[in-house]
């Protein structure tokens, strides 16, 4: 994966959480869905739960799940 953290827009990671077969996904997922390194990928998602769009939680010794919050429901409805 060559990583194109520019090219990926908030919301198409929003829509990708949001279009996620379960109520979960990780960062390892979105950056295979989404062609992104997982550093770009973690950075984005980091970001992403600053502004308020996304909850994170760690789940085991390294990893972490995330799912969109009421705020990141309406922005990914508006988009």
């Amino acid at each position: 994966m060559a990583g194109r953290p520019k090219d990926v827009s908030d919301d198409e990671i929003l829509q990708e959480v949001a279009l996620a077969p379960g109520p979960i996904v990780t960062a390892p997922e979105l950056a295979d869905r989404l062609d992104m390194s997982g550093t770009g990928v973690n950075k984005r998602l980091d970001q992403l739960v600053d502004d308020g769009y996304l909850h994170e939680r760690q789940v085991g010794a390294n990893a972490i799940v995330y799912w969109l919050t009421d705020e990141g429901r309406v922005r990914v409805a508006e988009a």
